[in-house]
């Protein structure tokens, strides 16, 4: 009979394995729904002017950043999944699960916007070729503060996974991870004060005086009669 740490083991391995599969389908399906009924450039509202769905093509990264730069980024894409994946499996055994799966949710949303990188010119007709290099993004949101706007990028949801697991990954690593390693201050753990504790009391059991009989069992001055004993030359 499995124990409940086996059972929360397997639980987290499938979770794990099935958080990028998850990404990937729901990210495609809802690009794929964008692609047949919008064309490029195309908005709807759907909470009037706060969130809209605005089909645009991003070469860059996450929410927009860094247009221009598709190369880039289809060169540094696969290092860095790959960089996640030997991370994971190398670590698997000794980070929480909200590490590992903030980790599942990073490689799946960049697996699926690299798809869209490499294999976009199959499902529109705007694409330039094979590695055509642009993402689709539709998800709109105008935030506004004092009648100005604050937030001008258009994403999508692998995007939103991204950033949701760099976000925890991060919080993750600085508060919880290398806490545990690093002892505050220097002070040595409980594993290097058992030892020293353990010589201690050892070196406690030993009597100094109490336990020497040797000098008590020595009599000193009426227990030598020799003296007082011998007769005297007459």
């Amino acid at each position: 009979m499995k124990t409940v740490k086996e059972k929360n083991k397997r639980a987290l391995a499938v979770i794990c394995a099935c958080m990028p599969v998850l990404i990937v389908t729901l990210d495609q399906l809802t690009k794929y729904l964008v692609r047949v009924f919008m064309q490029v450039g195309d908005s709807v509202s759907v909470l009037g002017e706060f969130f809209r769905l605005t089909y645009v093509l991003n070469d860059g990264m996450a929410f927009g950043l860094g247009g221009g730069w598709r190369w880039v980024f289809m060169i540094l894409t696969p290092v860095a999944l790959t960089a996640v994946a030997i991370l994971f499996f190398k670590k698997y055994d000794s980070l929480r699960p909200l590490t590992l799966v903030s980790m599942t949710m990073i490689f799946g949303g960049g697996l699926s916007n690299m798809i869209d990188r490499i294999f976009f010119y199959h499902l529109s007709p705007e694409s330039t070729g094979l590695f055509d290099g642009r993402v689709v993004d539709f998800f709109d949101f105008n935030i506004t503060v004092f009648g100005k706007r604050i937030w001008n990028a258009v994403f999508n949801v692998a995007d939103a996974f991204v950033v949701v697991g760099v976000f925890t990954l991060a919080v993750m690593l600085l508060f919880f991870e290398m806490k545990e390693k690093a002892p505050a201050g220097g002070q040595p753990t409980a594993e290097e004060d058992q030892p020293e504790s353990g010589d201690q009391s050892e070196g406690g059991d030993q009597p100094e005086s109490d336990d020497q009989p040797e000098g008590d069992g020595q009599p000193e001055g009426d227990g030598q009669p020799e003296s007082g004993d011998q007769p005297t030359a007459e």
